[in-house]
């Protein structure tokens, strides 16, 4: 199975979505993981991996934070 690093720059872009759809749950998440918090981010990136295993349109990749 193939893996991403999570980046800022994906939990900006979660974070702007959730926050279009009022999601104020994981903006918090989103928030936690830019400022460090790893147990956040580990959130993060399962709701993001979480998200692309419902999109059939790409081959899938999980993400996950790197030490």
């Amino acid at each position: 199975m193939q893996t991403e690093a999570l980046t800022n720059s994906m939990i900006r872009t979660l974070r702007t979505e959730a926050g279009a759809a009022g999601d104020s749950e994981t903006v918090t998440a989103c928030d936690a993981a830019l400022d460090g918090d790893t147990d956040a981010a580990a959130d993060v990136a399962r709701i993001i991996t979480d998200a692309r295993a419902m999109d059939d349109s790409k081959p899938f990749v999980r993400v996950e934070v790197q030490s």
